[in-house]
């Protein structure tokens, strides 16, 4: 594996999923090779609630960085960076890890709508709105072939979407070497 630094100022912002308090991130080698190579990288605790609310509090903030941002979503972390690509246009390119774009079959069993999770369910009308808004970010949809949370189709719903499948479940993703690698060929860090 050869790797190079990147001779452009980047921006990455890494996006927890539902509830996760963003600290899983600081284990991340994605979020080392990232800082190795100079990059400014920002932490996003995504919360809970509707996932447009969540991306219009990141864009707020990424409204005034400059240059090109990249930003990296686990779960509904993925969402909240889609929803954050179509709303502002500003991301460069943006990396899901078990993202369910496609939605989540077992959330049409919730009763209530706990924290906006009810707009992830399978074929949900958030959902599909999201999927027909303007995408101007490259995307690489990562799924974990363990992952009884996202199936890899609906990870993978983004149309003209680079995907790739590692052999993970869910809740590990963020820490894998294999992700760390696979993005960081996507954002130029690290060669083929």
């Amino acid at each position: 594996m050869s790797i190079y630094v990147s001779m452009d100022s980047k921006t990455c912002i890494l996006v927890s999923g539902f509830g996760a308090p963003g600290l899983e991130w600081g284990l991340s080698p994605l979020k080392h090779l990232l800082h190795f190579h100079d990059w400014d990288v920002h932490v996003f605790r995504s919360g809970v609630g509707h996932p447009d609310d969540r991306a219009k509090r990141l864009a707020d903030f990424v409204n005034d960085l400059e240059g090109p941002v990249s930003a990296v979503g686990h779960s509904m972390g993925g969402v909240i960076c889609e929803a954050l690509d179509v709303l502002t246009g500003k991301l460069d390119k943006v990396v899901t890890l078990g993202t369910p774009h496609g939605g989540v079959p077992l959330l049409r069993l919730l009763p209530f709508n706990l924290g906006g999770l009810r707009e992830l369910r399978e074929n949900s009308a958030y959902l599909k709105e999201l999927r027909a808004g303007a995408h101007s970010a490259e995307y690489l949809c990562i799924a974990g072939g363990h992952d009884p949370v996202v199936t890899r189709e609906s990870a993978w719903s983004i149309k003209h979407a680079l995907t790739a499948l590692v052999p993970s479940g869910h809740a590990e993703l963020f820490a894998r070497k294999d992700v760390a690698r696979l993005a960081g060929q996507f954002f130029g860090l690290v060669g083929g």
